[in-house]
């Protein structure tokens, strides 16, 4: 067994995150404003109901997420491995799957990476 944590350290790069996402309604997908994407899907994509009052919005969810995190920490400390989430979809993407692979004993297909499965 293992607990992955994506930790991102800088703020503000959380926050300008928060800022570009976008909600395709057609396929329940999320993805960054600066992702290129075909225009008709493009066009449809809206901001999150619950990312309105973004800058209140991501304070809140910031604090929460410390709080749990400081006993999901603790719980699972043996089996914790922080993978740096500030890095690009692909960096990342290979190391979750890497840590997987070592920590698990998982081997994923190796054909079918993909980041769309761990950044929906």
């Amino acid at each position: 067994d293992v607990c992955l944590f994506l930790s991102v350290k800088d703020q503000k790069e959380l926050y300008r995150r928060v800022l570009q996402r976008r909600l395709d309604p057609c396929t329940g997908k999320i993805h960054s404003s600066g992702e290129p994407l075909p225009k008709r899907v493009a066009r449809r994509l809206i901001s999150r109901k619950d990312d309105n009052g973004a800058a209140k919005t991501f304070r809140t969810r910031l604090q929460r997420f410390r709080q749990n995190m400081s006993s999901i920490r603790n719980h699972y400390r043996e089996k914790l491995v922080e993978i740096d989430g500030s890095a690009s979809p692909e960096e990342v993407t290979f190391h979750v799957l890497k840590s997987l692979e070592e920590n698990a004993r998982i081997i994923p297909n190796k054909k079918k990476r993909t980041t769309t499965s761990f950044f929906a």
